[in-house]
């Protein structure tokens, strides 16, 4: 089985639509309160499969954000004392 990300899985705009949130920590709190399965890539974007109403009806991990991909910059020590 080929997986083309093109078609398999939504867009960040149809991910935007779908939970109505832009930021990631409210469209993580949507997806799981509607139930729809996802991952969080490298890249802090939520992938969400374009088959998810398919996908066996087993209960979603639940994924709270600890940090959001900026809170853990890497800052020189002249510039944190």
């Amino acid at each position: 089985m080929e997986i083309d990300v093109y078609t398999d899985f939504l867009s960040d705009e149809e991910v935007e639509h779908l939970t109505g949130r832009k930021k990631l920590k409210k469209v993580i709190e949507k997806l799981n309160e509607q139930g729809i399965p996802f991952v969080i890539n490298a890249h802090g974007k939520a992938i969400v499969r374009r088959d998810y109403p398919t996908q066996n009806k087993v209960k979603p991990q639940i994924i709270t954000p600890t940090t959001t991909p900026n809170e853990n910059r890497w800052m020189p020590a002249v510039l944190t004392n």
